[in-house]
């Protein structure tokens, strides 16, 4: 890549375009997911390969948004190689469908990207693809497909989740960091933000946004959050109980505070008889108290129910929701009067889980993943990042860069620990969930139910 040390840079347009297929896509993709994601399925690569194109009047492929902000020297009198490309894919989630403000010209994202290509004065085109972050056309998915197809047409960094982070360094997809970054960028984060980051001890992923699991309630006199406590006040609890392939994120919370536990390696779940016992029994109590009942199963994640918390004139019948800290500070900015607790548990609080969206550098180039590292560097300073994450409802990674009124989450970030990706849980995750199920469905006991779990994993009650 060719720079020039002092050259005035012209923007010639920033384009955007979003397909109906796209709105759709990411409208899906717009509303927080649960913190643990499932593995992508690889689809074709025709949105990859139908033109990647950086020219002020672009043909945009029709399966996704393109920003092409073309940048060149202002004297048309230069001349000198062709412009290179750096080319970043940013997931509907950080820059959604209903903020397209974020995009315009002058909005909040688009001048970060300006400004930064203005602060490296160099001649280069920036394409940016606002990409669906789940489903068949997810950032994951059509890296999976497109490094065996197309790996010239793969961005030189994205923003990926946990568990979309462990698959892309399975694949070889996503380059250690730290050679790339500036120094000493790595020593302002949230602890659970380096800890999501790193795999194997290496630096993998650079958090730039992060989430939490936790409730939010209506009375701001409620402090205690244990079994007994729920039970007492009679809260009618609403999270989301489904999960295909694991148990999910509020149960297991609330099984590791009763003492469950990841066996010694921390690769998977452990079942055990008396910590599955203790949480089993308070949802039988729920049940028998109509605060809970087998509608739970019918929402996989937060997003499946944030619009019904979106109206806010409904009068929920629900007293405390399992919600992501992003859902939370969007009702929030609303103006919804909810205040964030932990997740409910036998000693009164669960541990906290964390996601993050995560910074990966994925260009096979080596020019352009010294850019891609100093575009991240750029990123995250922190003033830069507490502006957008205040512009997004999201938390920041750095303490330095959290301007949210919320206390309690600040806190969260403080203790929280990364969320355990769905391949961890194995057979026992799904033993557990099973045990839920069959509780909440009125079809066993806690008791049985418990004991059914265990035994399916060759252990004894």
């Amino acid at each position: 890549m060719t720079f020039r040390n002092r050259v005035d840079l012209a923007v010639r347009g920033v384009l955007l375009t979003l397909a109906a297929g796209v709105l759709a896509a990411c409208a899906a993709g717009s509303a927080e997911s649960d913190l643990a994601t499932t593995a992508p399925t690889p689809d074709a690569t025709a949105d990859i390969l139908s033109g990647m194109t950086t020219s002020t009047t672009p043909t945009m492929p029709s399966t996704q948004a393109v920003i092409a902000a073309q940048l060149t020297p202002a004297s048309t009198q230069e001349t000198g190689p062709a412009p290179e490309v750096l080319r970043i894919w940013w997931p509907e989630p950080l820059a959604r469908v209903d903020q397209p403000e974020l995009l315009a010209e002058g909005g909040a994202l688009a001048a970060l990207i300006e400004a930064f290509v203005q602060a490296e004065a160099g001649v280069f085109d920036i394409d940016f693809r606002l990409k669906s972050a789940t489903g068949p056309g997810s950032i994951m998915a059509t890296l999976s497909s497109a490094s065996m197809v197309a790996p010239s047409a793969l961005p030189d960094v994205t923003l990926l989740r946990r568990e979309d982070l462990l698959l892309a360094v399975q694949q070889g997809l996503a380059l250690p960091l730290e050679s790339y970054l500036a120094t000493g960028v790595t020593d302002t984060l949230y602890a659970v933000a380096l800890d999501l980051s790193q795999v194997n001890g290496q630096l993998y992923g650079l958090p730039y946004m992060l989430d939490v699991l936790h409730l939010i309630h209506r009375d701001p006199a409620a402090e205690d959050w244990t079994f007994g406590a729920i039970l007492g006040r009679g809260d009618r609890l609403l999270f989301p109980a489904a999960r295909a392939n694991s148990v999910n994120n509020t149960f297991l919370a609330q099984y590791l505070a009763a003492g469950g536990s990841l066996s010694e390696d921390g690769s998977t779940l452990v079942v055990d008889h008396d910590a599955l016992l203790t949480v089993l029994e308070f949802y039988e109590a729920a049940v028998e108290a109509g605060l809970v009942n087998a509608s739970l199963l019918d929402y996989t994640t937060p997003a499946d129910y944030a619009p019904l918390l979106a109206e806010s004139e409904v009068e929920l019948p629900y007293d405390a929701v399992a919600v992501t800290s992003g859902l939370y500070l969007r009702l929030m900015a609303e103006g919804q009067a909810w205040y964030p607790a932990p997740i409910a548990a036998d000693s009164g609080e669960g541990p906290v889980f964390a996601n993050g969206w995560m910074w990966v550098i994925t260009s096979p180039d080596p020019e352009r993943r010294e850019l891609a590292g100093r575009f991240i560097t750029w990123m995250m300073d922190f003033s830069r990042q507490r502006d957008y994450a205040a512009a997004i409802a999201m938390l920041p990674s750095q303490p330095a860069a959290m301007t949210i009124d919320a206390p309690v989450l600040s806190d969260f970030l403080q203790t929280a620990v990364p969320v355990i990706p769905e391949a961890a849980g194995g057979s026992a995750a799904r033993a557990m969930q099973n045990a839920l199920i069959a509780v909440l469905t009125g079809t066993s006991s806690a008791e049985d139910a418990a004991a059914a779990a265990v035994a399916s994993v060759g252990g004894s009650a």
